[in-house]
């Protein structure tokens, strides 16, 4: 999906991380040290770490360190590691947050994503990356380190924080490369970002039962999960205002309120395909609602 453009606020970092172009990696891997992004090689063509050892020790933001680690000690030839950036470390005002949209092998991280933006606003402009498979990698600061995460804020929608990394831009895997989308600055995480990604708080009563909020991020996460994986066809004609009334209520039973039940809905792409047409009528909307 497309992210709309907007007017950077006060809170990006105005360091954008360098285009990838005709410069090779370890050129590339030097120009990220020096905005402040700790970098480390991985393997050629590939993600894993290329070195021995705890690769978090070894990502660096010095770009001389850079430089070693990136050539050979003997022929003093440059080696064609790919970019790890470590995330979760300080950068700029915040520290580095990225949001793993993947699609890969029929993933839906992309409508996962769509969802969560209707639910709550669009993710700002910021530095983006589209992977070698078709998902894309933003970039944000958080104003304390997240915890990695994979797909709890939503399906096939992973988060890279703290102790986690990315394959940066212009790394390579079977020709292809790890290209820029959006090369602008990296922005501020919205707040409703942040907290999908902390662990809920759990509430218990005095009888020892554990008390339900509606419409939590957790809930509506893992409702935004089972509408994009999991729930069944309406088919106009076919009965498709009782599986309608089915989904809703099912919905319900995540801990969700009417209101936003209608709204998750409301939101969902579109059923799988069919023969007969299915559209959101205004009768079917009082089905819902009611």
């Amino acid at each position: 999906m497309n992210v709309k453009e907007h007017s950077t606020p006060a809170t990006q970092v105005q360091q954008t991380p360098l285009a990838p172009s005709r410069e090779s990696k370890r050129a590339l891997a030097i120009g990220y040290a020096e905005l402040g992004l700790p970098v480390f090689p991985l393997v050629p063509n590939g993600k894993t770490p290329a070195l021995a050892g705890d690769w978090k020790a070894r990502a660096t933001t010095d770009p001389e360190r850079v430089a070693d680690l990136r050539t050979c000690p003997v022929t003093d030839a440059e080696l064609d590691y790919n970019i790890g950036i470590a995330t979760g470390r300080s950068f700029g005002r915040g520290f580095l947050l990225v949001v793993d949209v993947d699609t890969r092998d029929g993933k839906q991280g992309d409508k996962s994503l769509a969802l969560l933006e209707a639910i709550y606003g669009d993710l700002p402009a910021t530095f983006t990356v589209r992977t070698t498979s078709g998902g894309r990698h933003f970039y944000f600061l958080s104003r304390a380190p997240v915890r990695n995460s994979v797909s709890k804020v939503g399906k096939h929608v992973d988060i890279k924080g703290l102790n986690g990394y990315v394959v940066g831009p212009g790394s390579t895997i079977d020709g292809k490369i790890y290209g820029l989308e959006n090369a602008v600055p990296i922005a501020a995480a919205p707040e409703w970002l942040i907290q999908l990604t902390g662990a809920p708080r759990e509430r218990v009563a005095a009888t020892g039962e554990p008390l339900v909020d509606l419409d939590s991020q957790t809930a509506i996460a893992r409702a935004i999960d089972w509408l994009t994986s999991n729930a069944p066809e309406a088919i106009e004609g076919a009965n498709g205002d009782a599986t309608t009334i089915k989904v809703a209520n099912r919905v319900g039973d995540f801990g969700i309120s009417a209101g936003t039940a209608l709204d998750l809905l409301l939101a969902s792409p579109p059923p799988r395909p069919s023969s007969m047409p299915w559209r959101w009528t205004p009768k079917r909307r009082r089905t819902v609602r009611g």
